[in-house]
């Protein structure tokens, strides 16, 4: 019996090793549907899913008090809250 092709494989896929393939994929996918509905100008946005909200990361840093490595943490991701902010409000415009 032949093994199963690679791009059917849902567990190889979904695992570490298939973690480019996705990537491209959030690539490739969206320029195929932009092409179909001949969208010409885009302005694409990345992030980091470890980014959130300054209203989260000012939570997390309350949650942190006392806590040396969880409020070290929190310092780190209220920095970055400020990018993410940045980022929704130049998407908004």
């Amino acid at each position: 019996m032949p093994a199963e092709k690679a791009y059917k494989n849902l567990d190889f896929l979904t695992g570490r090793d298939a973690r480019t393939i996705r990537m491209l994929a959030e690539y490739l996918e969206p320029q195929s549907r932009f092409k179909r509905y001949h969208v010409t100008d885009t302005v694409v946005f990345f992030g980091s899913a470890r980014a959130m909200s300054q209203e989260d990361a000012r939570e997390r840093m309350a949650q942190a008090k006392g806590d040396a490595a969880a409020t070290e943490q929190a310092e780190r991701d209220l920095k970055l809250a400020g990018y993410y902010e940045d980022a929704r409000r130049l998407a908004f415009l």
